[in-house]
């Protein structure tokens, strides 16, 4: 089975969000995000490597912009399925109804011990 591996990292850059919400969302969805990279992988079965995306989250908790910051995947059409599968979240409304961005970084590999 491949395997997607979410690395348990996320940066608020504003007050709002704790780290912990923004991780049990992401982590809630991983099954969608994991398809985006199997479904790759049936072309490219080398496919491996990390996303940082740039999220915008507004003061209801809906995601109004999902961004590729940097990646080393050399695949847009993954990149794309992600970025498109965070556009979907709905995350906790942000204490103070501010709204929040987010960086959040994906790995993507078929090896865990990576």
């Amino acid at each position: 089975m491949k395997l997607l591996l979410l690395l348990s990292i996320a940066f608020a850059k504003e007050v709002g969000l704790q780290t912990q919400e923004i991780l049990d969302t992401m982590n809630r969805n991983v099954g969608p995000i994991a398809r985006c990279y199997e479904r790759e992988l049936k072309t490219y079965p080398a496919l491996e490597g990390r996303m940082i995306t740039d999220i915008e989250i507004d003061r209801r908790g809906k995601v109004l912009k999902a961004l590729v910051e940097s990646s080393d995947l050399g695949n847009e059409e993954l990149e794309k399925c992600v970025t498109d599968t965070v556009l979907k979240l709905q995350f906790p409304k942000p204490r103070g109804k501010v709204a929040v961005r987010v960086r959040y970084p994906f790995r993507f590999t078929q090896n865990l011990k990576r």
